[in-house]
């Protein structure tokens, strides 16, 4: 089936000072090497325009230049696709122009039009002038009457049809097929066509998309994804993949299925994505484009953004909250891969199982921050016999209880004290110490119970049970029946 390939290459960069390279660039403006290849292909999405004036600015005073020429020389490309339009006047032959223009700008190509005014003769000489031209591929808006000549344009380079309501014999186009029942069929998978009364062939292809939504007719878009599905390279296929994978993080096995590519085949177009920056990896063996990292960063940013314009007192919004309003149907696990890319690039802080924007600090004012220092006095004196909270905040003038209520609610999200139950907190430093004893504790024991523990503190039963019910539920204990192991989070 002839089509036109994709005509944009894999990002490859040289640069006119030998020694500096994406990696370097993105050090000296403070960025990852993903956003300087996102900057250098045009394609900046959520990027501000601070960000772009500082990368614009290393690029100027270090001389770097992408070696474009050296690129085409290695892919024997001329980044020249050929269009040839039946009927300029018509809207449609406008809009798919203008469609295909920004399209082939956005990749680095450029067209070259030429217009048949419905004339068969006109077309055919379009058709050898423009191949003669050295274009990559072919966009024919035919008119009709040079169904060999296209054929044999299709023998030479990818060449794909525009707006056919019918196709004659030897000519193909792009189409999406509905069916009434359910079909197995996968990527790559050939098929025929046929009438079953009376029994008659209509014509066959190549399934690209096992599992498409539906698409609007024309759509420009659509064509060019289908174009890198048929003809793209496999670092175009392997990327667009990704990208209509989204949060998903699949394994090379996942993407080489969904491809129908082999793994040894698919893995060197996975590393050139990740050397350049074009994908990412958050666990091991799980890949993500860097595209879709930086939707999910934008929607995290305004989140965060809001949340702290409404508490501007809390440390940050809780974890599983985050991962909650932010993910949908992503296991926690990869969730928090994801956010913690993000605590690596220094976007986002993670303190006592809260995430804040890197530059977010709590302010509080001459007044919070005297009672701030009088509420933890009074924890640090109780020791492990806290008081509820409520009477700690009967201890306050009435006009300074609620303003006391806000400032002990900041220092719970903020783990400077610890919620041992609803109503009852422990201070850090408390916190701290008891740990330590259950560690010491298990150098020279395999189990802890209940009773032992209440001797390790010092203190009663009752106040035992809920530091120990503490430690269990943040992982430095691990329960079973009666008795305590040491719980995968103890040794941090």
């Amino acid at each position: 089936m002839p089509k036109m390939a994709q005509t944009a290459d894999n990002w490859e960069t040289g640069c006119a000072m030998a020694q500096m390279r994406i990696k370097d660039i993105a050090a000296e403006a403070g960025v990852s090497p993903a956003t300087v290849s996102r900057y250098l292909n045009n394609r900046p999405g959520q990027m501000t325009e601070e960000t772009r004036a500082r990368i614009a600015a290393v690029i100027e005073r270090t001389g770097y230049r992408p070696r474009a020429a050296a690129r085409n020389l290695r892919s024997s490309r001329t980044n020249l696709i050929g269009v040839i339009l039946a009927d300029i006047a018509n809207p449609f032959s406008s809009a798919m122009l203008e469609g295909l223009s920004a399209s082939a700008a956005a990749r680095g190509c450029s067209l070259m039009t030429a217009i048949s005014g419905n004339d068969p003769a006109k077309e055919a000489e379009s058709l050898t002038r423009l191949i003669d031209a050295g274009v990559d591929g072919l966009v024919v808006n035919t008119c009709g009457g040079n169904d060999e000549a296209i054929a044999a344009a299709a023998g030479r380079l990818p060449v794909v049809l525009l707006d056919r309501d019918a196709l004659a014999p030897g000519e193909s186009a792009y189409a999406q097929l509905r069916f009434t029942e359910d079909v197995a069929a996968k990527c790559g998978d050939r098929f025929v066509i046929r009438f079953y009364s009376p029994l008659e062939t209509i014509g066959g292809g190549i399934i690209l998309d096992d599992a498409p939504a539906r698409h609007k007719r024309n759509d420009a878009a659509v064509r060019s994804a289908l174009a890198v599905r048929e003809n793209g390279s496999g670092a175009e296929r392997v990327l667009q993949a990704l990208t209509a994978l989204d949060t998903a993080l699949p394994s090379a096995a996942q993407l080489a299925a969904r491809l129908g590519m082999e793994e040894t085949r698919l893995a060197p177009e996975l590393d050139a994505l990740l050397a350049h920056g074009e994908a990412a990896a958050p666990l091991p063996g799980r890949f993500i484009a860097s595209a879709v990292l930086d939707a999910l960063w934008a929607r995290c940013e305004a989140l965060l953004t809001d949340y702290h314009a409404k508490n501007p007192l809390h440390a940050g919004i809780r974890a599983a909250e985050l991962r909650q309003r932010l993910f949908r149907a992503v296991e926690p696990e990869r969730a928090d891969a994801l956010l913690t890319l993000f605590v690596r690039e220094g976007k986002l802080r993670f303190a006592a199982e809260r995430y804040a924007l890197a530059d977010f600090t709590v302010r509080y004012t001459r007044r919070q921050t005297a009672l701030r220092t009088e509420l933890l006095a009074l924890y640090r004196a109780a020791d492990l016999r806290p008081e509820r909270t409520d009477r700690v905040l009967a201890r306050f003038d009435a006009k300074d209880r609620a303003e006391a209520e806000r400032v002990l609610e900041s220092l719970l999200t903020g783990g400077e004290l610890i919620a041992l139950a609803p109503r009852l907190c422990l201070h850090r430093e408390v916190y701290v110490c008891a740990c330590a004893l259950v560690r010491a504790y298990f150098a020279d024991h395999e189990t802890l119970t209940l009773a032992a523990f209440r001797d390790l503190l010092g203190t009663s039963r009752d106040s035992a049970l809920l530091v120990l019910e503490c430690l269990d539920r943040n992982g430095r204990t691990r329960r079973e029946g009666d008795l305590r192991r040491p719980g995968r989070r103890l040794y941090e």
